[in-house]
């Protein structure tokens, strides 16, 4: 076991590339620039129909076309802890070290990144005569070197890519002979895995060694999109794909290790495929052979079915396979415990797995990766669950288990995890293995309270497995959440410092004047002035709704122009574009968008440049006037019933703001009031409102009048009739019994008031269930 308190401090450095002169331009030249670059965009992009535009699930190189190099940047930081190693059942001897772990991150662009660090224990106590100041066992071979490469990726997310480092969870293409494997399992071993990606035309290969240090596990397969050979390239690949695997243990790494290889053939076709508006289902029929290559009896059959399914809030793949093993054979075999099995065995024989002989039988495999969010799905940032599970029940009694479930809650400050690996259930000899982690972010994030706990096993010199355990408890401050960014940016700096701009940008007035040296220098980030104060889904969720129903001029759907967009923005914005207090949000903006184009989940191209400071204008004008309600309802509600103005038909009315509710889809009601006194009974009296803020002057009067029958319809559709409301405290259906728009007046209304009580009276005929009025 060890105890952790540890203190993180990340600086976040951004340097200029190259050196040489550079042309100082205007301010005032800034937004001509990003224009230029975007007409040069959209007039590419429309001579380029059908074969520019990505398919949903379609991965699309997107060479640099400018002629200077990215600027490199880079990100350092420093973890300092103390530890204490303990075992379990009373094995071994106790051990205490000092755990000192620097990383330095380097990027450039998107096709370049490299981490660097590993920790480094330095001994307290423990450890026996002879014992060195620094923990041997995690430097005592030439493989834990490995472990100095935390990420090292170029290509960035195209299909011709090279990926370096630590490897959880791995599966090969399809699955059969590697699925879900960690090199990292035994706790005295750090290689370093690499994986390499490919495609030329119909042809898709992947490439991995477990161990770029060392000779332990080496492998590839490669897929042929049998429809693309026999009538040219469809326009959604994968439909009929032959995949050929192949993996090699050279048998030379731990425990008892013998030379192995492994051989499949896999045919998958896609059976049910159905996309629209940011929504995709497929099904596909899957089935298989494999052996080992030069042993005759070992071999292996598979048939079943997969589903992926994928919205802007839902992220599931699952499959459900029949297994046949004959002669020593077993689909997986390279999986989430085989490092460990190297030494011995779970079950019965307890033997190393060189020396074990697997039985003949059948078994049913199932396994499930589930990413689910509220409001909208944004990688490991955001998503309320996180659920992966795989089980194989075998025909002759053993079940194993490998699963890790997240879940983020508290409006995302608290976040949680449980891991567990058992292997062998329902045998003498089963092995557990588990873990589990909880976050808590307060102070808008600035600081943080972490612990952890599970289980280890270290293997010995005689080739046996010794239990131990850990815990851990930490307190950081905000250079955490750097980290973070880092890692759910896959290891590009600079859209970690994006990220965290976007998350916790200081207000225009907190930033010195004298530029970038001076910022550095520790003012505390702070959360984007408009939306402070509101949960994170809610902001999101209410400027997405605002972005998709914005009628400005928008980038293509095109994720290779857009990447390359991104590119020469960054490239060709001065100096200056620093001050922009807009622009940071914007790139990390435009990243977002061309990912969600990727996976099929995007139904319109990103903003221009000039439409994203309107939308930003308006979203920041529209939260004000939200509050301005919120406050003439809260003094509304304090008055005598009789006084009223807005909500007389209530005897005690209790106001919540931004609450969950389920209807056609899920939406947060700008204001739900609940009656709460004595005569509420077991129905209170529910009401809703709905607020607006939008330039009804500028409408003249057909649109004014389709503009507020819009809107009244939509707030009957979402936030009137039977709710489900899905809230803390509030989880249950709720009857509204009366719905009302209200939007902003003064500048923003018709000047002739018989225009805007027309207009008022039409919409109110044609949606008689919401009252529509303007303060």
């Amino acid at each position: 076991m060890f105890m952790r308190w540890s203190w993180t401090v990340v600086l976040l450095l951004l340097f200029p590339g190259a050196g040489g002169a550079q042309e100082v331009v205007a301010p005032e030249d800034f937004d001509s620039i990003v224009s230029r670059l975007e007409e040069a965009i959209s007039a590419g992009s429309s001579g380029e129909e059908g074969e520019g535009e990505a398919q949903p699930g379609e991965e699309t190189s997107s060479p640099a076309t400018s002629d200077s190099a990215p600027a490199w940047t880079n990100l350092l930081r420093m973890d300092a802890a103390t530890l204490t190693l303990l075992p379990r059942r009373g094995e071994g001897t106790d051990e205490g070290f000092v755990q000192v772990e620097p990383m330095v991150a380097l990027g450039k662009g998107e096709s370049l990144r490299l981490i660097l660090g590993a920790p480094v224990r330095l001994r307290l106590w423990g450890g026996g005569e002879g014992a060195g100041l620094v923990r041997k066992e995690d430097w005592d071979t030439l493989s834990d070197w490995g472990q100095v490469v935390r990420l090292f990726m170029v290509g960035g997310d195209t299909p011709n890519s090279v990926w370096l480092g630590m490897m959880e969870g791995y599966s090969l293409l399809s699955g059969h002979l590697v699925r879900r494997y960690g090199n990292r399992i035994n706790p005295d071993s750090h290689p370093a895995g690499v994986i390499a990606t490919g495609t030329l035309g119909p042809v898709y290969a992947e490439v991995f060694a477990s161990d770029v240090l060392s000779a332990r596990l080496t492998g590839a397969e490669v897929a042929l999109d049998v429809q693309h050979v026999l009538f040219g390239r469809p326009p959604v690949p994968g439909r009929y794909t032959l995949a050929l695997s192949a993996v090699h243990d050279w048998g030379q790494v731990g425990g008892t290790s013998r030379p192995m290889t492994l051989a499949h053939l896999d045919a998958t076709a896609v059976v049910l495929r159905r996309g629209r508006k940011g929504k995709r289902v497929e099904a596909h029929l899957l089935g298989g052979w494999g052996g080992r290559p030069g042993e005759g009896g070992a071999w292996g059959a598979v048939a079943g079915v997969g589903v992926d399914a994928l919205t802007p809030t839902v992220d599931l793949r699952a499959r459900l396979e029949g297994r046949l093993q004959r002669g020593g054979f077993r689909q997986g075999v390279f999986g989430p415990d085989y490092e460990l099995a190297r030494f011995q065995v779970a079950g019965l024989a307890s033997v190393p797995l060189a020396e074990a002989s697997f039985p003949e039988g059948t078994s049913a495999y199932g396994e499930v990766i589930l990413s689910w969010d509220a409001v909208r799905l944004s990688g490991m940032r955001q998503r309320h669950l996180f659920l992966s599970l795989g089980v194989e029940a075998f025909s002759w009694g053993r079940v194993d288990v490998d699963g890790r479930v997240e879940a983020q809650l508290l409006h995302r400050d608290f976040s949680l995890g449980v891991g567990g690996l058992a292997t062998a259930i329902g045998q003498p000899g089963t092995r557990y293995l588990v873990s589990g982690e909880a976050r808590w972010r307060f102070l808008r994030g600035n600081l943080y309270a972490l612990g952890q706990g599970g289980t280890l096993l270290f293997p010995t010199p005689d080739g046996t497995l010794r239990p131990g355990a850990f815990a851990a408890m930490g307190v950081g401050e905000w250079g955490e959440a750097g980290a973070l960014a880092l890692y759910e940016a896959r290891g590009s700096i600079a859209q970690a410092q994006a990220t965290l701009a976007v998350r916790y940008r200081e207000p225009p007035s907190a930033a010195p004047a004298g530029g970038g040296a001076a910022r550095r220098g520790g003012i505390r980030p702070s959360m984007p002035s408009e939306a402070a104060g509101l949960p994170a889904e809610v902001a999101e969720a209410k400027f997405k709704q605002l972005e998709a129903e914005f009628p400005g001029e928008r980038l293509p759907m095109n994720v290779a122009e857009l990447t390359r967009h991104r590119q020469a923005l960054r490239e060709s914005a001065p100096a200056e574009a620093s001050a922009q207090p807009l622009w940071a949000d914007y790139v990390a903006y435009l990243e977002t968008r061309a990912a969600e184009i990727k996976k099929g989940i995007a139904e319109k191209g990103p903003l221009k440049w000039a439409g994203y400071q309107l939308v930003r204008d308006r979203y920041a004008r529209g939260l004000a006037f939200e509050q301005t309600m919120v406050s003439l309802l809260e003094a509304d509600a304090a008055l005598p019933r009789a006084q009223r103005r807005w909500l007389k038909d209530l005897d005690q009315p209790r106001i919540e703001t931004h609450v969950g509710v389920a209807k056609v889809d899920i939406r947060f009601a700008d204001v739900l009031v609940i009656e709460e006194g004595p005569a509420a009974g077991p129905s209170p009296r529910v009401e809703t409102f709905s607020f607006k803020s939008r330039e009804l002057k500028l409408l003249d009067n057909d649109a004014l009048v389709a503009q507020m029958t819009a809107d009244a319809r939509n707030a009957l559709r979402y936030y009137g009739g039977k709710l489900e409301v899905l809230r803390k405290g509030m989880r249950q259906s709720a009857q509204v019994q009366r719905v009302r728009l209200v939007y902003e007046g003064g500048g923003l209304k018709p000047k002739k008031a018989e225009t805007l009580e027309a207009a008022m009276s039409e919409a109110q005929e044609k949606v008689s269930e919401v009252e529509v009025m303007v303060q």
